[in-house]
């Protein structure tokens, strides 16, 4: 996995699986195949105002900002996705906590949105073989 950031021409940072898809025959990038992007969002939550400080306002980094993830796209069945070549401004790689963080909730939505199908085995009905097998067996008659 090739885990980046990207700033798209939109103005959203996402993280994804990013991976560049190459013209084989001029050697020239197509785009970037994009899988299971996460819109990432950055909160500012301690905003000093320089005029109104005193020596009690806290300004410490500590809790001053968050990150806030959401699919990038919700209303797709896909989660795989093709980006033009333009529509990608800059691609960088995340921080190591930034992309802890990204795991983490990957793995957790996969976990929420996939879906487990089991078949009950001693019902389900197989055939052995395609129409010359049932025609020979079950005779001309089948249809």
């Amino acid at each position: 996995m090739s885990l980046q950031l990207c700033l798209l021409e939109t103005g959203e940072t996402i993280i994804a699986d990013i991976r560049e898809a190459i013209n084989p025959e001029s050697n020239e990038s197509l785009g970037y195949l994009v899988t299971n992007p996460f819109k990432v969002t950055h909160i500012i939550n301690n905003k000093v105002n320089v005029a109104e400080m005193t020596e009690d306002t806290d300004t410490s980094p500590e809790d001053a900002s968050s990150l806030a993830y959401s699919i990038w796209a919700p209303l797709s069945r896909q989660n795989t996705f093709n980006f033009h070549k333009d529509f990608v401004r800059v691609i960088y790689d995340p921080d190591r906590a930034v992309a802890d963080q990204y795991t983490d909730i990957l793995t957790k939505w996969l976990e929420e949105h996939t879906l487990v199908v089991e078949t009950d085995k001693h019902n389900t009905v197989t055939s052995m073989g395609g129409y010359k097998w049932i025609h020979k067996n079950l005779g001309s008659n089948w249809k």
